[in-house]
This record gives structure tokens, C-alpha cells and sequence, in this order.
């Protein structure tokens, strides 16, 4: 759950990360001004490895991410 408001900084992480939004809205912002865009409801992104990326979130969203391979500090939950 993202909460409206919050921010996730740029970053970058090895793994390719798959999401899709199931409820919310939320702004992905990049290194470049030319590869963010806006997602919503229903849709899904990709992030290959390495690449920077970080989230504005304009409405509270629920998403499903996928981290490949899987994220080390994810496997507890």
C-alpha cells in the first residue's frame, strides 16, 4: 500500500521490477523527464535492472511488483 503523497526516491536496484497497480494512481519518475509517466488502476510497468527509477504517489495505491531475480530483502515477507 503507497500512501497519497509519499515518494520513493530514485533508485536503483540489479533485479528487473514488473508491477501492476490495482487501485490508485501514482506518478513514476525517471533520470530523464522524457521516461516518466503516470499509471493507474489496471495498469503495469517495467523497470530493467540498473535503471533509475523512483514514485510519486498521487492517489493511496495498492500494487503487485515482481522483482527478478528476487529481491533479498523481500523474502520474509
Amino acid at each position: 500500500f503507497l500512501k497519497e503523497g509519499s515518494c520513493i526516491p530514485l533508485h536503483s536496484h540489479r533485479a528487473t521490477q514488473i508491477g501492476y497497480v490495482i487501485a490508485g494512481k501514482a506518478g513514476l519518475i525517471a533520470e530523464q523527464p522524457e521516461d516518466e509517466f503516470e499509471v493507474e488502476a489496471g495498469d503495469s510497468y517495467v523497470f530493467n535492472s540498473f535503471v533509475q527509477h523512483g514514485t510519486d504517489v498521487l492517489e493511496d495505491a495498492e500494487c503487485v511488483e515482481v522483482f527478478v531475480p528476487a529481491q533479498d530483502e523481500y523474502k520474509d515477507f
